[in-house]
């Protein structure tokens, strides 16, 4: 089944939602020795890892939607790479290099 990204989200936190309120009456039921108290620990358990496999889910696409590729960045026309002299020439910074382009001007 495919969820879209706050679809999964909402879901993960439902599930997570769930099962501590399971979990706490698992401890309400237990402390009345009630015979289903184990199912509501049952269902706690269940519910927690598939709200936390939902936001793990989550999380990585939202990760991998963060990255940026080689085409989000824009490079200038100055080669910095090939020839140092360029790039040194073109800034206007105080600290780039030897300083030798901040004291020539």
């Amino acid at each position: 089944m495919k969820f879209n990204k706050k679809t999964k989200f909402t879901v993960a936190i439902s599930l997570i939602v769930q099962s501590i309120s399971f979990v706490i009456m698992f401890f309400i039921l237990a402390g009345k020795k009630k015979s289903f108290a184990k199912a509501f620990l049952a269902m706690a358990s269940v519910g927690g890892i598939a709200g936390t496999a939902f936001l793990c889910s989550y999380l990585k696409e939202d990760r991998d939607d963060m990255r940026l590729d080689e085409d989000d960045f824009v490079f200038d026309e100055i080669d910095c790479f090939g020839d140092d002299s360029d790039c040194l020439d073109e800034c206007d910074c105080a600290d780039c290099g030897d300083g030798e382009a901040s004291a020539a001007e």
